[in-house]
């Protein structure tokens, strides 16, 4: 049986101020799939922690989904997490930025340029264009482990 950890990512939800709705509708999801979430762990926006957090989910499970942390404020700094902790860079989509372009223009309004920081995945990862809002996805094998995002 696969075992997974979840990790979301906010200090809005360590402070109180959010409820952490994904990581009981991904647990629901997993668990119907055959897949058992064994651990929820909550971190800052701050890119060592979640550093360390992944290291130790990896240490506990076999599956990291990581969510929050993708948006396009300067706090927003998961991808690039994810990115120190394979020890690769960052690559541009343009796919995914077209669609944001689209998504934008759509809604008669102007991307700001940190939203450019959206369509951006770590080099090692397979990216996963999102239909429904603007942060790309992304998945990050590791030897018989996966990290999804």
């Amino acid at each position: 049986m696969i075992r997974a950890e979840i990790l979301t990512i906010g200090r809005e939800l360590l402070q109180g101020k959010t409820l952490n709705t994904n990581a009981k509708f991904l647990s629901a999801h997993l668990t119907q799939i055959g897949i058992r979430v064994e651990f929820h762990t909550s971190c800052d926006d701050d890119e060592e922690g979640i550093v360390k957090a992944i290291s130790l989910a990896f240490k506990r499970t076999d599956l990291v989904i990581l969510t929050g942390g993708l948006g396009p404020t300067p706090d927003d700094v998961t991808r690039q997490a994810v990115a120190q902790y394979f020890d690769t860079d960052l690559k541009f989509h343009p796919a995914q930025y077209a669609h944001i372009l689209r998504y934008f223009k759509k809604r008669k309004r102007k991307p700001t340029l940190i939203t450019r920081e959206e369509a951006y995945f770590p080099r090692t990862g397979k990216p996963i264009v999102n239909g429904f809002g603007i942060a790309l996805g992304f998945s990050v094998e590791y030897g018989k482990k996966l990290l999804h995002i």
